[in-house]
């Protein structure tokens, strides 16, 4: 996913000459390219999230299309302030990145883990907020937050994150990635579509009764269209995701709660809040909190049971 962040951004930049890159002393090889080629339009702000933050609105103000990129919890918990007061108060075109969100730093401690990075950018009003599944949805979604011109935040994966075969990307929409018969639905969002894919198979393979899987990528702007569509077909709706419930699930849940006469059963499989001690593998947190193929498989089996 990183790669083809910094493909996608050096060819918006090409394009567009408002774009700016600022960075907090992250990345220093992938956007070595980016530096040399767009000599002024590089920042490199330093450990100073917060700081950089302001620059930002500082260049968003006077017309620029600035892109401030860090590790997924020093782009939300440590400038959350700036964020809320100086992007989003003001409506500023910033685009924030947070690499290895969820749990990809996993074993470098509690500094790097970023559960809460949707749930803390969701609290800000006027912030967009993405989580795309594959590579290809970075170069489709990126462009369009420049268009959008709206405050935003995109958390995106480390290296080696497949892509799936699927309809292009578009800010709001939801997508049907497998379309079942059955009246179970699989929600993944974000990164764990592709584990969610190996769960279906491990069913498909198996013999068993095969839910739909559709894909959320925009959390904010959200598609509430979809949603009622969701609560009309299916009885079960099993959300995936790599973050706390604050972020998406509880606000569905309330969602579904204000539409009686067309209630589902919801269920969630994902990390709740609390703090990660020491340094344990993404794996092992995955498997832990359910997350894996086999577990998200023998968790669709129960559902179907009952």
């Amino acid at each position: 996913m990183r790669n083809a962040f910094v493909e996608t951004l050096e060819k918006m930049a090409d394009q567009d000459d408002r774009i700016m890159f600022l960075t907090g002393d992250l990345g220093y090889q992938m956007f070595e390219p980016f530096k040399k080629k767009f000599p002024g339009r590089y920042i490199n702000c330093g450990v100073a999230e917060a700081n950089m933050v302001c620059v930002a609105a500082g260049l968003a103000a006077a017309g620029k299309r600035p892109i401030c990129y860090s590790i997924g919890s020093f782009m939300t918990s440590r400038p959350f302030e700036q964020i809320k007061l100086m992007l989003a108060y003001h409506k500023l075109p910033v685009i924030l990145i947070g690499a290895g969100g969820g749990y990809a730093y996993a074993s470098s401690g509690p500094t790097h883990h970023s559960a809460d990075d949707f749930a803390l950018m969701m609290l800000i009003p006027g912030m967009d907020v993405i989580a795309p599944g594959t590579p290809q949805e970075i170069r489709e979604l990126l462009p369009q937050l420049v268009e959008a011109a709206r405050p935003s935040y995109m958390r995106i994966g480390k290296f080696g994150e497949p892509d799936v075969t699927m309809e292009p990307a578009r800010l709001q929409h939801m997508k049907v990635i497998r379309d079942s018969a059955g009246d179970t639905l699989v929600i993944s969002i974000g990164e764990m579509l592709p584990i969610v894919l190996d769960a279906w198979e491990i069913l498909y393979v198996e013999g068993h009764n095969l839910p739909s899987v559709w894909h959320c990528h925009s959390l904010r702007p959200f598609d509430h269209g979809m949603m009622e569509t969701f609560l009309c077909r299916y009885k079960s709706i099993v959300f995936v995701e790599e973050s706390f419930p604050q972020a998406i699930f509880n606000q569905i849940c309330n969602f579904v709660a204000c539409h009686k006469g067309k209630l589902a059963r919801m269920f969630r499989i994902g990390p709740y809040p609390g703090i990660v001690l020491g340094n344990p593998t993404r794996e092992s947190l995955r498997y832990k909190n359910g997350m894996t193929p086999a577990k998200i498989a023998d968790k669709l089996k129960a559902i179907n049971a009952n």
